[in-house]
């Protein structure tokens, strides 16, 4: 997001709209809005298995199955988006020689699918872990698009969002984590918020919205 988009977030809105990044690099650009004390939600794609090989094979397959043609359709739109400071830096991050920013942020489909195809990927405690770096830093909402959809909703609510309540759990009963300027010190039980394309798992339990 640039300095405008976050000044109109906080002139008109409730929460920063961000396209996933590593959460050290997003951690300052974040720091003015949740400073003014609106929410910041994160938007990216999310592949998740029982284990980690076997959500890397499935993001390998969906970028195989996008193919050329995704390809081209990404490389009209990235020149037409050009302008676009969050969307630039998705481009930028999928430009490096190692999709793999962080062992669970990947962004082999950045090119076959645009920025938001940035994904966390993993099984359900790598994709827990990365959820609890991001709120760390302050991120408080999670706008989740899987692959495929529904499928991923659905698992990510049985086998993903008990993990997150436990460990909300377990900081709240030690007195919370550093979660960055403008986040609430205690993570108290029910506070995380997600929201899938399909409205199930993430959306239907946790009430969220971008």
């Amino acid at each position: 997001s640039s300095a405008l988009a976050t000044q109109l977030a906080v002139s008109h809105g409730d929460s920063l709209l961000c396209i996933a990044e590593p959460p050290r690099d997003l951690a300052p650009r974040i720091r003015p809005a949740l400073e003014q004390g609106i929410g910041v939600t994160i938007v990216c794609t999310q592949i998740s298995r029982p284990t980690r090989a076997q959500a890397v094979r499935a993001a390998y397959s969906v970028a195989e199955a996008a193919g050329e043609r995704g390809k081209a359709v990404q490389r009209d739109f990235r020149r037409a988006t050009a302008e676009s400071e969050g969307f630039a830096r998705a481009y930028a991050l999928s430009d490096r020689e190692s999709p793999w920013v962080m062992p669970y942020l990947w962004t082999g489909l950045v090119p076959f699918m645009g920025p938001p195809s940035v994904a966390l990927v993993g099984g359900p405690d790598e994709v827990t872990d990365a959820i609890f770096d991001y709120r760390r830093i302050g991120v408080t909402q999670f706008l989740f698009q899987g692959r495929p959809d529904l499928e991923t909703m659905i698992f990510f609510g049985r086998e993903i969002l008990p993990r997150i309540r436990r460990r909300e759990e377990s900081e709240h009963a030690t007195g919370g984590a550093d979660r960055g300027p403008g986040a609430d010190p205690v993570a108290g039980p029910g506070e995380f918020k997600a929201a899938g394309t399909s409205q199930v798992g993430t959306a239907s339990e946790a009430g969220g919205h971008a």
